[in-house]
């Protein structure tokens, strides 16, 4: 399936898809996720707690997206797909850390993620203009 169209499915959306094709017992082989936490995901019974980001690594392995389009599918199977989660899919392309600290990121409040966000970007920034101004130096030499 292309990665745009994913887009338009949140993560439980997508999953039952599946399972309704072929069966929960066959999505959880596939995906190498628990029966018990496929089945949590494709009947919504995620409340406050969101899924892992091992689980989420795994589904994006099987189905070959990338973990920021699953996180972003994630977030909308949440209700909260908005621009807490896109930052945070955007971050994950760009910041091979993010991936390892998920679970911690997803616990903090909108304010606190917020402000690493920015503050990764303007890191981010930072880097870019050190970049430029060492090519810059290299050319005039």
């Amino acid at each position: 399936m292309n990665e745009q169209v994913v887009m338009m499915l949140d993560l439980a959306d997508y999953i039952k898809a599946d399972v309704d094709k072929t069966s929960l017992r066959k999505v959880a082989k596939k995906t190498g996720v628990s029966k018990s936490t496929i089945a949590k995901i494709v009947n919504r019974q995620y409340k406050s707690e969101r899924p892992k980001v091992d689980t989420l690594e795994k589904i994006a392995g099987a189905y070959h997206l990338t973990l920021s389009t699953v996180v972003e599918m994630a977030g909308a199977m949440m209700g909260d797909g908005g621009d807490m989660y896109v930052r945070l899919a955007r971050e994950l392309e760009k910041t091979p850390w993010v991936v390892e600290r998920f679970d911690d990121l997803v616990r903090m409040t909108e304010a606190e993620f917020h402000r690493l966000m920015d503050h990764l970007a303007w890191q981010r920034l930072q880097e870019e203009d050190r970049r430029r101004r060492q090519n810059g130096d290299q050319s005039t030499q």
